[in-house]
């Protein structure tokens, strides 16, 4: 189970069992207690500056991102973690139309589970977007959300998912709805869901700008009779489907002769999709192809 989320941090592990091993060769058991100390103090250097290094890696191109003192008070709602904390500023968004913007701080932010009888009751934890809104993370790594987003709401309407890490959603991380809003998704990390981890069903002006799908179920993106426009050189969707099983899913997945996927050059397919299992990094009856912008 591999993610770009955690992939520097396993390095970081590996790398310091290394060092480890090395010192407590050098020394005898009257300096092993020395030898922990200096272990204390070095891990915790690294771990500062491992997470410096990525609040700085994965912001996007274009990409500044404001402090929360820089967004108009007017339009954003700013929501701390917590359970249902999400599903609680869409509310209050819905009845407040002059919202257009909500920030969730950092820390966990999880939608509860529930019985999902439309499914065959299976256990959901998914929340619905039926309006047009900005969600937008304090931070892609410190910012989580457990959970997935259902993408409803007029056709000629937009969601845009921005800055934060999507994860162990019991189904999708982001599914688009048949015939319903488009969704922009902005360095957002997907990781560890169910079924897919990004889903587009009849929809198109969809968008992905330095994503990261890894760990899915089944297909880390699958799209069915609708478009999505992939871009950002820090894309990757990686390590689904784990194993040989399941066949039919992939790294990407164009179910049907009308499903596209487009890459903005230099991505190709094969740049940006790796190491997924099943029926391998990309498949299916559409069309995958990288265009100029």
């Amino acid at each position: 189970m591999t993610s770009i989320c955690s992939s520097d941090s396993s390095n970081l592990v590996d790398n310091f069992i290394v060092e480890i091993n090395t010192l407590l060769q050098q020394q005898t058991d009257n300096e092993k207690r020395k030898v922990l100390d200096e272990i204390k103090l070095t891990l915790t250097k690294k771990l500062v500056d491992l997470e410096e290094s990525l609040l700085t890696s994965y912001l996007s191109d274009d990409g500044e991102t404001k402090t929360i003192e820089e967004y108009d008070p007017e339009t954003t709602l700013f929501v701390k973690p917590g359970l249902n904390s999400l599903k609680k500023a869409l509310i209050e968004a819905k009845q407040n139309t002059s919202i257009t913007i909500i920030v969730l701080e950092n820390g966990i932010h999880k939608i509860e589970t529930y019985n999902d009888e439309e499914w065959g009751n299976r256990n959901r934890n998914m929340i619905d977007i039926d309006i047009p809104i900005t969600i937008i993370g304090e931070s892609r790594i410190n910012c989580i959300v457990i959970g997935g987003f259902n993408i409803k709401g007029n056709v000629k309407n937009t969601v845009s998912i921005n800055n934060m890490t999507i994860r162990e959603s019991l189904y999708s991380g982001v599914e688009g709805f048949s015939k319903a809003a488009s969704f922009l998704l902005d360095n957002v990390c997907i990781d560890r869901c169910a079924y897919h981890g990004v889903s587009v069903s009849e929809t198109n002006r969809n968008q992905m700008t330095n994503c990261e799908i890894s760990n899915s179920g089944d297909s880390g993106l699958r799209v069915y009779d609708g478009t999505i426009l992939i871009k950002g050189k820090k894309t990757t969707i990686h390590h689904n489907r784990s194993g040989n099983k399941g066949r039919s899913f992939y790294g990407m997945k164009t179910s049907t002769s009308s499903s596209i996927i487009q890459l903005i050059a230099p991505l190709t397919k094969e740049s940006i999709s790796t190491d997924n299992g099943g029926g391998g990094n990309w498949g299916g009856e559409g069309t995958i192809v990288t265009i100029e912008q």
